[in-house]
């Protein structure tokens, strides 16, 4: 019984932990261009993605925002 009151707390913040994370990643980079090699690049900011574009000599288009 000790060992149940240890380990379902552990799981249920290990679980906390790996929903949040996933929530997190999948909202964090929110502006793109297109790139000749890959589909596209993304960054987490508007100016870092033009910045990023500006120095690609592959880069394609402009920066655009991220339909998710």
């Amino acid at each position: 019984m000790k060992l149940l009151n240890i380990f379902l707390p552990t799981i249920s913040v290990i679980f906390a932990t790996m929903v949040t994370a996933t929530v997190s990643g999948s909202t964090s980079d929110d502006y793109c261009y297109d790139h000749e090699l890959e589909d596209s690049i993304c960054h987490e900011t508007q100016s870092s993605c033009q910045v990023e574009r500006k120095n690609d000599l592959m880069a394609e288009g402009k920066c655009y925002k991220a339909m998710m």
